[in-house]
């Protein structure tokens, strides 16, 4: 995998400083004795001035025992609202008030290549601060790896919507054997080279820490077309985002 040096320190920070707006740091926390049992990772999917919508995926959380609250640095917290729920879609929107700061994501609308350098969000080791860091596409599609997953997923026979890429995303390793692990990944965004979304990540390896399985860009789209029953997603959200905030 590629090192951070092998890339220009120059587009890395510019990369970072574009990306990191876009990113939400999630804390998994009991509902019924307010412990913090964990983090996920989202991405902002759109922000008006005071609020933001961020989108994860409906496994970085039990929603029978957890809620996410949003971590804005300081020790602050903002509990979410689940703003859309759909059991035909894997993914959840979460609505975070008065937050303020953030950028929503650009999905790209190009095809993931074999090779294609990434980039993710992550906390490599234990005494390595959070950063990004990049990686490649090892399949562009992915069909029937349903035999390298570690779960819990449910049981299908194709992946053409996924890709897999070797990137950190988390760690350390001795820890990824943890299903609490695997809900800190799921719905990481992974970011192309013009910072845009190529897809999120949803499944682990359990032959290598180091493989991810990412949803594609598309499928994410579909995905939320399906969250809001509606082609237009975006105008759902923000008709349901009117709706929540001005009562």
């Amino acid at each position: 995998m590629s090192s951070r040096t092998d890339i220009d320190s120059a587009k890395m920070s510019f990369l970072e400083a574009t990306t990191s707006v876009s990113v939400a740091t999630l804390v998994r926390i009991n509902k019924f004795d307010g412990m913090h049992e964990g983090f996920a990772i989202g991405s902002v999917v759109y922000t008006d001035k005071t609020n933001i919508v961020v989108l994860t995926n409906a496994s970085a959380y039990n929603e029978d025992k957890n809620y996410l609250a949003l971590d804005v640095g300081d020790g602050k917290l903002l509990k979410a609202e689940n703003i859309a729920t759909n059991g035909n879609s894997v993914l959840r929107c979460l609505l975070f008030r008065n937050a303020s700061n953030f950028k929503g994501i650009t999905f790209s609308k190009d095809t993931v290549e074999r090779g294609q350098v990434i980039f993710t969000p992550a906390k490599a080791w234990a005494d390595i601060p959070p950063s990004l860091y990049p990686g490649s596409v090892i399949h562009p599609k992915c069909t029937s790896i349903e035999n390298f997953l570690r779960g819990p997923v449910r049981v299908v026979n194709r992946y053409d919507n996924h890709f897999s890429v070797t990137c950190p995303v988390s760690g350390p390793m001795p820890q990824l054997g943890l299903s609490s692990i695997l809900q800190s990944i799921a719905g990481t965004p992974v970011f192309n080279m013009r910072g845009e979304v190529v897809g999120l990540i949803e499944l682990c390896s359990k032959g290598s820490y180091d493989i991810k399985f990412a949803r594609n860009s598309t499928s994410v789209i579909n995905q939320l077309q399906a969250l809001f029953d509606e082609e237009d997603w975006l105008s759902a959200l923000k008709r349901e985002l009117v709706k929540r905030t001005s009562t």
